[in-house]
């Protein structure tokens, strides 16, 4: 999926990114996660103000049957 592997490569360069990757899920080909992992908080609100992302969000629309579903995590 050329779209997730641009926005993967994009996401690695990322001050603070500390791991970015998409998985496929083995039983539901057209379904993905998107796991990430940032240093801080900073990183990800520096992350959420690149154009690269803002791009990703104004296109992803078009791929999805469903509404993106969010989880975050923090240890």
């Amino acid at each position: 999926f050329t779209f997730l592997k641009g926005h993967k490569i994009n996401n690695r360069q990322d001050d603070g990114c500390l791991f970015y990757d998409h998985f496929r899920n083995v039983k539901h080909h057209n379904e993905y996660i998107i796991v990430e992992n940032w240093a801080d908080d900073e990183s990800v609100e520096k992350h959420n103000q690149t154009t690269h992302l803002k791009t990703f969000l104004e296109k992803i629309p078009a791929y999805l049957e469903e509404e993106i579903v969010l989880k975050i995590s923090r240890s």
